[in-house]
């Protein structure tokens, strides 16, 4: 019989250590501030470096203004100037806007309504809209300038619509922050409920969720302290990305753990010999699998653009992770402390 390894012989210490990093990782990696700024995450080029310019110097015609779009019940007369001109002072006072050209400051500054007739004020009215352009001096996709776009919100309410580039990015950001931990929980409990159909085993498919998420928590802890000490933000993105492709990839291996182990208890063999006996024959060959995916995804960070790098590096740690520590260490531990505290063996659908 062979010698059982002393990862199972320590389980529970196996499983307590990797528990406390993953719980200080989660932690560490909620607090993590994302953002949307794709400019500051691309390498400098002559594109980047012109939208910056035009930006900061430009600040009265924005490459990126905001649209703010007013409905009218009527024609414009004197009445619906002065509801204009009300918008527009409401807008100009926000910190950060350097100009609004609207049906009342065609060219930027407020024009009276009996000079209006002087002025090209008609481009900004179509079918009972009034378009107001507001321009302001952030860089476009900066948090100072998202701060403009809740400012804007903030002041329309309900009396209008809000769009432009700088929007559209706030409103993936603040989705990404507020809808985040929703999604990570319809993802991990529909993944859970497959896996209960496929292992006929509440806790084995709770084995499996919990060690496909230790590996995201560790790699998005990772990832903060990395990139954040090179001066740069998580890209909103990344974490749902991450999310995605890892849970693929760990249930596929912890899936194919479990299958093997099942298959050594049909053998006769028990628990603890089959565990070992899984990992002993099959941890090289699943390591390597990691390393040749993780070597895939980590040429990505060759590449001189930061959004790309913490993408690759995220993808790499996680497979690396999962298929290493995770899967010959935490895995394993913790369907033996299961058989130990509850009897309960791996078994699969198929």
């Amino acid at each position: 019989e062979e010698k059982e390894g002393k990862g199972i012989r320590r389980a529970g210490l196996i499983v307590g250590v990797i528990t406390a990093i993953v719980i200080i990782s989660a932690v560490y990696a909620v607090t993590t501030p994302l953002t949307f700024n794709i400019l500051d995450l691309l390498p400098p080029n002559q594109a980047t470096e012109g939208v910056n310019l035009l930006s900061s110097q430009f600040t009265s015609d924005n490459v990126f203004p905001i649209y703010v779009v007013i409905p009218i019940n009527s024609t414009f007369n004197e009445s619906t100037y002065q509801y204009a001109l009300s918008i527009y002072h409401q807008l100009s006072s926000i910190q950060g806007v350097t100009a609004v050209d609207s049906p009342v400051s065609p060219l930027g500054g407020v024009v009276s309504y009996n000079n209006l007739s002087e002025y090209n004020y008609t481009q900004y009215i179509s079918h009972g809209y009034m378009l107001f352009l507001v321009n302001q001096k952030y860089q476009p996709f900066s948090d100072k300038a998202f701060n403009v776009v809740k400012n804007i919100l903030s002041v329309i309410g309900n009396k209008g619509y809000v769009g432009g580039g700088p929007v559209d990015a706030f409103n993936i950001l603040n989705f990404v922050n507020t809808d985040f931990a929703e999604i990570f929980l319809l993802i991990t409990v529909t993944m859970y409920i497959i896996l209960v159909i496929m292992t006929r085993s509440f806790s084995v498919a709770g084995v499996i969720i919990f060690t496909i998420m230790s590996a995201v928590a560790i790699t998005l802890g990772l990832e903060r302290l990395v990139f954040s000490s090179m001066g740069y933000s998580l890209f909103a993105i990344v974490p749902l990305f991450l999310v995605a492709i890892i849970i693929g990839i760990g249930m596929d291996y912890n899936i194919f753990l479990v299958a093997r182990i099942h298959e050594e208890l049909e053998k006769g063999n028990n628990m603890e010999k089959a565990v070992e006996i899984t990992r002993s024959r099959i941890g090289k060959t699943i390591v390597f699998l990691g390393l040749i995916f993780a070597g895939t995804m980590g040429s990505l960070m060759l590449v001189n653009a930061a959004i790309l790098q913490e993408i690759g590096f995220a993808l790499a740690v996680a497979a690396i992770l999962e298929t290493s520590l995770l899967w010959y260490y935490l895995a394993p531990s913790l369907l033996i402390l299961l058989y130990r505290k509850l009897k309960v063996k791996p078994k699969m659908l198929i």
